[in-house]
């Protein structure tokens, strides 16, 4: 759930496309899998004007620090090869708008920032 930006309004659901997990070593040998779902995810929804909304806690990736940091870093990598070569944006949840906008070759990719 997340509030408009100026913080006045309902709370709106924005759609989740997918829940980044933290490490764990029992399937550990499908995170390249994992991996690329997302990554195919994220450009699907970039090429056709959607949103692609990533989520995670950060508190989950306390336990297997290096491991978690591992793969988000990858996530964010791909991000950033999609946005160069579709011009997606990324944008905190609270700009997106409920139900997600078409804006032609534009997605927004949004992942929770937590203000600490």
């Amino acid at each position: 759930m997340s509030r408009p930006e100026d913080g006045d309004g309902p709370l709106r659901d924005i759609t989740s496309s997918r829940f980044l997990r933290p490490f764990n070593r029992h399937l550990a040998r499908f995170d390249g899998i994992r991996l690329r779902r997302i990554g195919n995810a994220m450009e699907t929804a970039a090429r056709s004007g959607g949103t692609f909304h990533l989520w995670w806690h950060p508190e989950n990736f306390g336990a297997d620090l290096s491991e978690n940091m591992a793969i988000l870093t990858k996530v964010l990598d791909d991000f950033s090869d999609c946005a160069t070569s579709t011009e997606c944006r990324a944008e905190p949840c609270v700009k997106l708008p409920a139900t997600p906008r078409r804006t032609g070759a534009t997605a927004q990719l949004a992942a929770p920032i937590h203000a600490t």
